[in-house]
């Protein structure tokens, strides 16, 4: 690329740095000021945030691109985050309702629109549903060999010609209300390439298999769990990424999300909404708060809830962000929505000094220890 290209690389790094380590909101939203639709100093994340779909889009192809330079996980992170969240919720369940922001809380009067003035949004939304078929695999050769990756797990199929001939994908998967996924690989003959397989960020507990047999040591490059060997038709990967309910905490920079948590299972960031949550307008966990998933078939299309219990003693129900704004509530006490939820014990003095920063290093969010 030569020097003028490493050093366009590197200033996108350096603004991909800025933006994901400081300005991101967990959703994947962007654009904390509503008067201008732009970034407001780092850290200032307020959950009146503008997060306009349109930048959730803009910020998975960035993350896109990124990820064909620099070939890290990161950035497929990113890009899941982005689309499951922000971008998603862009549209109703029906598909005939659009947003245009998506703040991470909601007090009434937030819908929305069968038409807008401005209707940037869903022709965005096309472009990104019709973008993610390029996202979900890559194929990489120089001078070592082939290595095909997948990005992201989606069920479908994708095909590669390799030097020695045609070698196609074919993933089944019921992500992302469930963590395993199996791909098996389908060709005329043998053909060898290392094949990537992005372990996502939220995963922290995961099994490999191959062809049924447990896989102990796994190489690891950039994100990824590489197999490096001989492929035969019919080979067969199954990975197994436990989807535990996790408790995501904020940088503790970030004063308008301190002792609180938002909920996140997989991929996907949890919200409560007053139709579910009677009577706790500004629910507090518990201590203990006994978080359970469990999948509700019959709800919102099908979806995966999850269930537990607030300070006060009384059950909670939470859907995922992308689904919400498609029930009308009944009165006015129910009409509201809330990602970021106040935690009984994050009070404690040593986690409320933003001066220690350990553990905090090039990280924006993080879960709770469970």
């Amino acid at each position: 690329e030569g020097s003028e290209g490493g050093g366009y690389l590197a200033a996108a790094e350096r603004l991909w740095r800025d933006v994901t380590e400081r300005k991101l909101y967990i959703t994947g939203g962007l654009g904390a000021v509503r008067e201008y639709e732009g970034f407001a100093y780092g850290y200032c994340l307020p959950n009146s945030g503008y997060l306009e779909t349109c930048a959730g889009v803009g910020l998975a192809f960035w993350a896109g691109r990124m990820g064909e330079a620099f070939g890290r996980a990161a950035y497929a992170d990113v890009y899941e985050r982005a689309l499951y969240n922000n971008i998603l919720v862009g549209v109703s369940l029906a598909g005939d309702r659009y947003t245009y922001q998506n703040p991470l809380e909601a007090r009434g009067g937030s819908r929305r629109w069968a038409w807008h003035g401005c209707p940037c949004c869903p022709p965005m939304l096309l472009k990104a549903v019709a973008g993610l078929g390029d996202q979900i695999y890559a194929h990489a050769s120089d001078e070592a060999g082939d290595d095909l990756f997948v990005h992201h797990y989606v069920g479908g199929s994708g095909k590669f010609a390799l030097p020695g001939g045609e070698v196609e994908l074919v993933q089944r998967a019921a992500y992302v209300w469930d963590g395993r996924v199996q791909v098996t690989l389908r060709t005329l003959g043998p053909r060898t390439f290392g094949l990537h397989l992005r372990l996502p960020g939220w995963c922290q507990t995961l099994e490999l298999r191959l062809n049924g047999a447990a896989l102990e040591a796994v190489e690891m490059q950039d994100g990824y769990a590489v197999i490096r060997r001989e492929w035969q038709n019919g080979d067969t990967i199954d990975l197994e990424m436990a989807m535990a309910v996790q408790r995501l905490t904020a940088h503790p920079y970030a004063s308008h999300l301190r002792y609180k948590v938002a909920l996140q299972r997989g991929p996907l960031v949890y919200c409560l909404e007053g139709i579910d949550n009677p009577g706790a307008a500004k629910p507090t966990l518990a201590a203990e708060p006994h978080l359970a998933a469990r999948h509700d078939p019959d709800l919102l299309g099908g979806v995966t809830v999850i269930q537990g219990l607030t300070g006060d003693g009384r059950n909670l129900l939470a859907i995922p962000y992308f689904a919400w704004d498609n029930r009308a509530p009944a009165g006015e006490e129910q009409d509201w929505m809330q990602v970021w939820l106040g935690q009984t014990g994050l009070e404690e003095p040593s986690l409320a000094q933003a001066g220690d920063l350990t553990g905090w290093e090039h990280r924006l969010y993080r879960p709770l220890p469970v």
